[in-house]
C-alpha cells in the first residue's frame, strides 16, 4: 500500500509538477526578458526624445543665428543709408567751383583778341576766397624722320594782368573773379601761327597754353580748403593734387613776358631746356 502511494506521488510529480515548474521558470525568464526589453525601449525612446530636443534646439539656434545675421545686415544697410544721407546733406552746403575761359572782341578788332578767365561758385556760400594763376607755355618740336621729340615748358608773365575780385569777404557766391589782359589771345595766336607755319621738311612745331590755378577758401563751417586745377582753352577745369601742382610750379626755366615772345625765343628755350 505504501509502495503504491509512493509510486503514485512520483508519477504525479513527474507528470504535473516538473512540467509546471519548468513552465513557470520559462515564463519567469520570459517576463524578465520582456522587462529588460521594455526598459531598453524606454531608454531608447528617451534617447530619441533627447536627440529630437537637441535637433530642435540646434534648429532654433540656427534660426537665431540667421535672425542675428539679418538684423546685422539691416543695421549695416541703415548705417550705409545714414552715411549717404549725411553726404547728400553735406553736399547741399558745399561750394562748386567752376572755371571758364571765353574770348571777346575788343578795341574795334574783328578778331577775338582778348581771353577772359572767370571763376564761379555755383554751390553754397564761401568766404576768404583767393586765387593764384600761373600761365605756362608748352613748345614742342617733332622730327618725323627720326621719330624724335623735343619739348619745353616755361612760365609766362602778364597774360592775366587785370584781376577783379569779390568786394565781400563773406557770403561769396556767383562770379568770384575775372582775369584778362587786353589782346592777350591775339599775341598768343600770332605766335601759335608762326610756330605752325615754321614747320617744314621733317620738323613739326606745336605751341600750347595752360593755366594752373591755386584756389583757397573757407567753407560754411570755417574749414579752410585749397584746391588745384589745370585748364587749357576750351576744356573744363581738371582737378589735380598738390604734388602735381608743385611739380608744374617747380619748372626752373626762365619766366618770359608773354607779349614780347618771338619764335626765336621759343627755339632758344627749346635748345637750352628741351628734352
Amino acid at each position: 500500500m505504501l509502495l503504491q502511494c509512493c509510486a503514485s506521488s512520483s508519477s504525479f510529480i513527474s507528470t504535473y509538477l516538473i512540467p509546471f515548474f519548468s513552465l513557470l521558470a520559462v515564463t519567469g525568464t520570459l517576463i524578465v526578458y520582456a522587462g529588460i526589453l521594455w526598459v531598453n525601449r524606454k531608454q531608447l525612446l528617451s534617447h530619441q526624445r533627447q536627440n529630437d530636443i537637441q535637433e530642435q534646439q540646434l534648429a532654433i539656434n540656427d534660426k537665431e543665428i540667421e535672425l542675428q545675421r539679418i538684423q546685422t545686415e539691416i543695421q549695416k544697410k541703415q548705417l550705409e543709408y545714414s552715411e549717404k544721407q549725411l553726404v547728400i546733406q553735406k553736399q547741399q552746403f558745399l561750394p562748386k567751383i567752376i572755371i571758364r575761359n571765353r574770348l571777346e572782341k575788343t578795341q574795334d578788332h574783328n578778331i577775338y583778341d582778348t581771353e577772359f578767365l572767370e571763376i564761379f561758385n555755383e554751390g553754397f556760400f564761401i568766404s576768404n576766397f583767393s586765387c593764384q594763376i600761373t600761365v605756362l607755355y608748352y613748345f614742342e618740336e617733332y622730327n618725323n624722320r627720326i621719330f624724335k621729340k623735343r619739348s619745353v615748358h616755361f612760365k609766362v608773365n602778364g597774360y592775366y594782368t587785370f584781376v577783379s575780385k569779390p568786394t565781400e569777404r563773406n557770403n561769396q557766391k556767383g562770379k568770384l573773379q575775372t582775369c584778362y589782359d587786353l589782346r592777350n589771345n591775339e599775341h598768343f595766336f600770332k605766335l601759335y601761327q608762326k610756330a605752325i607755319q615754321s614747320s617744314k621738311d621733317n620738323l613739326i612745331y606745336k605751341l600750347e597754353k595752360y593755366s594752373l590755378l591755386k584756389i583757397s577758401y573757407d567753407d560754411f563751417e570755417g574749414g579752410n580748403h585749397t584746391k588745384y586745377y589745370v585748364l587749357s582753352f576750351g576744356d573744363y577745369e581738371v582737378p589735380i593734387d598738390e604734388y602735381e601742382a608743385e611739380l608744374a610750379l617747380a619748372i626752373p626755366n626762365e619766366l618770359r613776358e608773354y607779349s614780347t615772345l618771338t619764335l626765336q625765343d621759343l627755339q632758344g628755350l627749346l635748345d637750352k631746356y628741351g628734352n
